[in-house]
């Protein structure tokens, strides 16, 4: 795994950037990329008012894992939840659907088919850094 240079932090939570990739906010969503890179990591976060339970993430991930062809628990000592993996003959895609407190995150990396195995281990890297910040 690459040397990581930078944090990219929001009021709430942060993840590690690898050497080499990027991350901008647009439009509600982080999209974080390698520069040159086969995909992309976009990060979508719903704040509640109640604490997300892991039922809120099967629901909310019900066509997702429908297609899956694989889903799995996913805890890498941050936010916990869903990880779910399908592809067709032209995309291939992770998605992530993590809870922490009120914070529901839906993340998904995607890229063709034929480059799943370029970036993918580089953007569970990114997502198993997420950590949520102390409240100011």
């Amino acid at each position: 795994m690459p040397d990581s240079i930078a944090l990219y932090r929001t009021d709430s939570w942060e993840f590690v950037l690898p050497q080499g990739w990027f991350a901008e906010f647009d439009d509600d969503v982080h999209t974080v990329e390698r520069e040159n890179g086969v995909g992309a990591l976009q990060i979508s976060v719903y704040v509640t008012e109640l604490a997300v339970a892991i039922e809120d993430l099967y629901e909310f991930s019900e066509e997702g894992r429908a297609r899956a062809d694989d889903v799995s628990d996913y805890n890498s000592g941050g936010p916990t939840g869903i990880a779910i993996t399908f592809g067709d003959d032209s995309r291939f895609w992770r998605v992530w659907y993590l809870r922490c407190g009120p914070h529901m995150f839906h993340i998904t990396y995607n890229c063709d088919e034929a480059d799943r195995h370029i970036e993918i281990a580089e953007a569970e890297h990114i997502v198993g850094t997420l950590r949520m910040l102390p409240p100011n």
